[in-house]
This record gives structure tokens, sequence and C-alpha cells, in this order.
């Protein structure tokens, strides 16, 4: 049985998406929001507290990588295989090393 506004051949047409009001979601998401995440990343940052995705390595993992990748005696793919970590890591590591070798210190 069908009535009138919905479809039954599939998942996201079963609502007849021309008789609903956009955006639906804006009472919603200005409720849910209410200044929350702004708030939040406020608090965190007078904490001392970093945003943004922890680091893969910890540093004396990433002290081995460089000096497993200045020996010279393994691949950046051997070192990435055997610390399982990717190659790409490899390398920020290594850059960052490098980084801080030429960095002025005060």
């Amino acid at each position: 049985m069908q009535f009138p506004g919905a479809y039954m051949d599939g998942y996201m047409s079963a609502i007849d998406w021309r008789f609903v009001d956009w955006p639906w979601w804006l009472p919603l998401r200005r409720r849910w929001s209410a200044g929350g995440r702004s708030r939040g990343c406020g608090i965190a940052r007078i904490k001392g507290r970093l945003k943004g995705r922890p680091p893969k390595l910890s540093p004396a993992r990433e002290e081995h990588v460089v000096q497993l990748y200045e020996a010279g005696e393994y691949t950046t793919s051997e070192i990435a295989k055997l610390l399982r970590i990717s190659r790409s890591t490899v390398y920020r590591a290594v850059k960052r090393a490098a980084k801080a070798k030429l960095a002025p210190t005060s």
C-alpha cells in the first residue's frame, strides 16, 4: 500500500524529498551546537591541550626511526615494515629531525 509522497522502491526513495522543508535540520543544528564546540576548544586551549590528531610515533620511536635511516643499513620500506608504520611516516620523521637540526637555538 502506498500513500502520497512515499515510494517503496529503495532506501532513500522512501521519502519524497520534494515535500521536505529544506534545510529541515537547521533548527536542530542550532539547538545542538549552541557554542558547544567553540566553547570546548577554548577550554582545551586554556588547559594547554592540542587540537588535532595525535602523533603516530612517540618521540623515542621517532628518534629510533631517524637513527635507523641515518645509519643507512635499511631502506625506508624496510624501516616502515620493521616498525609497522607507513613510508610517509618515516619520511615525515626524518624531515622533522632535519628541520630540528637546522633550527637556530637561542
